[in-house]
């Protein structure tokens, strides 16, 4: 087992994180971690090192303690005797600490029937010698450490038929039987409540414990969480399908999860194989019923196929975009173009909560400390993207057939266009490569800040560039003020329109938060019709009022979740749909000349990342991997090469296919090159197969050997 990693190879590693983020969550279990195992419970005592290191840790400014145990509140209370920390008793259906009380509800509703089942569990095992029941108020714990041997056979199946009730469950830890209220609960729910409760969103975690309960936590843990296993020696090969460890054992997991990934993609072609012969049978069946139909399907599929992905070590995302390329008009032919037209309205709605998290992202705070590597790496980007481009398109027009037949000044004006096109990036796809992998520190909001602010200059340099040259290339046109003011206040309204609605919802949600989900669903539709009716950017707009919740309002964190809660179907729609709307007779037709462009906008954008992060004075991974988070293209930059189609016929409509075959080879790569970025900057939580959001996510446990924890 020479492949784990020792808690102390770690150190530095989540040093890191905690710098990075300002803060961390310290979460520990009692027995086993800070106190050794013991024959009889109430014989407990914290070590004398582990709450020194404890005191230490929760001094610090940086860092939020808490000890989370399946012992009662009060109990482990007195036994670690630390102020300004937070304890978690009865696997956290019981947390206190500064400014902090809760009991679960369902756990005070079963109170009364764990009175009687302590009572009779007692009366039962009265006989069983060394077997204590341990009444702990919301649960109860069956102790057989002392009992003899085969006690385990003899313990366990009566406390299963004494507290057989569909209000309660029993678990397994050492040497003991806990039966607690059969609720979605545990210490992993427990932590990632304390870390949405005390510490801001972002926010890494570490739990430390011992125990089979602990696991819940190591599954659970928040945004750039990790686990530490005290154990005195490494945990046997056995226990690695339960636990999943990733840091002691990687390449078992990926090995079982690619096996996995081919029997999801046999399943897709099953899916592709029943849709298309469905469609064949409805020949008669309404457009709406049809497209509920498809749209159902490519929800199953997207997620299968992103799952598959996720197994090669390749974002979700990547998966989405594929299932919609293979259904699409262009390969398969089960999505037609109607029918993707029939679900436009369902793509903006996922649009809109994308960029409401993007906005909901973009903190005050984090801001003032990252303007400057924002500004920097966004102007820097640009102005080389720009210049190179422009430049490069003029030294090619004697060996590009496409241009070769085109005067000067109409080859600068389209080299120019396409230079402002080349410098845009997605911000969708960046919202969701960010979640997904639960990434979170400086890099990852440099990265989010550049691409939002480079997505709002190059809409507007791109409209003004589009209304001055125009007569460069059309010889009849005319210079288009129109399309100036147009721009500006798609802009400008955008986000004033955005923040207005913003203020107004954060109202509403507070007065409805108990129905965060359903609230935010319906905000969103509000504002796709909102965005039609001005006729306003729908990105910027859903930004503008992510923003306002987020900053002005204390229901920020409310948002997010709402939008978490919905994330799988939000992403697997709106980049299944995007990649189905991808024109693949382009990407056919221009593949030498959009290989050409990819290929110098990669080599310009790491240019301009490396020259703006100097200039902004951004850490040492912007300047290395930045470029890598900038190279994805989606929605708004082919709506910008739709413009030049509609306004220049002719030339306008072959720069519009070329375009749509680099966001191919863009939207594909793009989120694959960000992944390794966040990865290479230590911001990623090294997510597993779930969905975004999802609770059950594989994370980092170490060995820290049999010398407990070490401060």
């Amino acid at each position: 087992m020479a492949g784990i990693a020792h808690a102390l190879d770690r150190l530095e590693e989540w040093r890191r994180r905690r710098r990075n983020a300002g803060r961390m969550l310290v979460a520990v279990d009692f027995d086993g971690t800070l106190s050794p195992i013991v024959e009889r419970p109430e014989d407990a005592a914290i070590l004398p090192a582990a709450r020194q290191a404890l005191s230490d840790l929760a001094e610090r400014p940086d860092t939020v303690v808490a000890v989370v145990s399946g012992r009662g509140l009060a109990d482990v209370r007195e036994r670690v005797g630390l102020e300004g920390v937070y304890y978690a008793g009865n696997h956290g259906f019981e947390i206190q600490g500064p400014g902090l009380v809760r009991v679960h509800p369902a756990a005070e509703a079963v109170r009364p029937l764990l009175d009687v089942m302590a009572r009779r569990l007692a009366a039962e095992l009265e006989h069983e010698d060394g077997v204590q029941v341990e009444d702990k108020g919301l649960t109860l714990s069956v102790h057989y450490r002392r009992a003899g041997p085969g006690a385990e056979g003899r313990v366990g199946p009566v406390v299963r038929r004494v507290c057989e009730a569909p209000e309660l469950r029993v678990t397994e830890g050492k040497k003991v039987l806990e039966v607690r209220p059969s609720v979605d609960w545990d210490k992993g729910r427990a932590t990632a409540y304390l870390l949405d409760a005390v510490a801001p969103r972002g926010t890494p975690a570490l739990f430390i414990g011992d125990d089979r309960t602990d696991e819940d936590a190591f599954r659970a843990l928040g945004k750039g969480g990790a686990g530490v296993l005290v154990s005195a020696a490494p945990p046997p090969p056995s226990s690695a399908p339960r636990t999943r460890w990733r840091i002691c054992w990687r390449r078992w997991p990926v090995a079982i999860d690619r096996g996995r990934s081919v029997k999801r993609l046999v399943t897709i072609a099953g899916l592709a194989a029943f849709a298309f012969v469905l469609l064949r049978l409805q020949t008669n069946a309404s457009a709406s019923a049809t497209a509920t139909v498809l749209l159902g399907f490519l929800l199953l599929a997207s997620y299968m196929s992103g799952a598959a992905t996720r197994g090669f070590g390749l974002p979700g995302v990547t998966g989405y975009v594929l299932v919609g390329i293979l259904v699409g008009p262009f390969a398969l032919g089960i999505l037609s173009p109607p029918m993707v037209a029939l679900l436009r309205r369902i793509d903006e709605i996922a649009l809109a909560l994308i960029a409401l998290t993007a906005g909901g992202e973009l903190r005050l705070a984090d801001l003032r400390r990252s303007v400057r590597p924002i500004v920097g790496t966004g102007l820097g980007i640009m102005t080389v993207v720009v210049l190179g481009m422009t430049g490069l398109v003029l030294a090619v027009r004697p060996v590009v057939p496409l241009l070769a037949g085109l005067p000067w000044p109409a080859v600068f004006a389209l080299g120019l266009l396409l230079a402002i096109w080349c410098a845009n990036s997605s911000p969708d796809a960046t919202i969701a490569v960010i979640n997904e992998t639960g990434a979170a520190g400086d890099f990852t909001e440099t990265v989010l800040g550049t691409t939002i602010l480079k997505d709002v200059l190059v809409i507007i340099a791109f409209s003004a560039a589009l209304s001055l040259l125009a007569p460069l290339v059309e010889p009849g046109a005319t210079f288009d003020s129109g399309l100036l003011l147009h721009t500006a206040w798609e802009v400008g309204g955008a986000l004033l329109a955005g923040g207005a609605a913003g203020a107004v919802f954060a109202v509403a949600l507070h007065r409805l938060g108990a129905r965060p989900v359903l609230a935010t669903l319906a905000f969103t539709y509000i504002l796709v019709l909102l965005a039609e009716f001005l006729h306003v950017e729908l990105l910027l707009t859903a930004v503008g009022a992510g923003f306002v919740v987020e900053n002005y309002s204390e229901e920020g964190d409310l948002l997010i979740h709402a939008i978490e809660a919905n994330a799988l179907v939000v992403f697997a729609i709106f980049f299944a749909l995007a990649g189905a709307a991808l024109n693949l007779h382009a990407l056919a037709e221009y593949w030498p000349l959009a290989l050409g462009i990819v290929v110098a906008r990669t080599a310009f954008t790491w240019a301009g990342a490396r020259l703006g992060a100097r200039v902004g004075r951004a850490g040492p991974e912007v300047a290395r991997w930045s470029w890598m988070g900038l190279i994805s293209q989606a929605g708004v930059t082919l709506g910008l090469s739709a413009l030049v189609a509609e306004a220049l016929p002719g030339p306008g409509e072959v720069f519009a296919a070329v375009t749509t075959a680099v966001v191919v080879v863009h939207l594909l790569a793009g989120p694959i090159l960000l992944n390794v970025a966040l990865e290479r900057a230590g911001e990623t939580s090294g997510g597993e197969d779930g969905p975004p959001g999802a609770h059950a996510t594989a994370r980092d446990a170490v060995h820290p050997g049999h010398d407990g924890i070490s401060p």
